[in-house]
């Protein structure tokens, strides 16, 4: 099992956060690290404080707020 320094860690979960805003599965494949080895790099940065995003977290913006977007969209009912 490989072992990756702080440096090397801080990189790597810093590609999850803006500008980047990278997925784990993205990361992972770039970096060739495995994804359960970043989500446990997040786990613990967070733990520390630190804000990772996670996927309640991520939203996308689908219209104005207070609308449905299948009003917004004008799709049917």
């Amino acid at each position: 099992m490989p072992r990756y320094g702080e440096e090397r860690k801080e990189a790597v979960l810093a590609k999850l956060l803006p500008p980047h805003n990278l997925t784990v599965k993205q990361v992972a494949e770039r970096e060739n690290i495995s994804d359960p080895t970043i989500y446990k790099w997040r786990h613990e940065a967070r733990e520390q404080g630190r804000c990772f995003p996670d996927a309640t977290t991520r939203t996308r913006r689908t219209g104005r707020p207070g609308t449905s977007s299948r009003r917004w969209l004008r799709l049917p009912p």
